[in-house]
């Protein structure tokens, strides 16, 4: 077993990449969650992330705030 050790940096934005959506599978959709400062606010659900949904080929299709 192996232990990554990290520093932090200041974060203006952070977020996670899905290469399908979550909610519906649909293996067409890239969806996109960030939030303002660090992701552990996000990964945490403290916070209610931007929404970004894109099509494999690089259209984005809407957002939700």
């Amino acid at each position: 077993m192996a232990v990554i050790v990290q520093s932090l940096i200041p974060a203006d934005v952070a977020g996670v990449i899905f290469t399908s959506d979550p909610v519906t599978g649909d293996n067409n959709r890239v969806v996109i969650e960030a939030c303002l400062g660090l992701g552990d606010a996000l990964v945490s659900g403290k916070v209610s992330p931007y929404r970004l949904f894109w099509t494999r080929r690089g259209q984005m299709l809407f957002h939700v705030r």
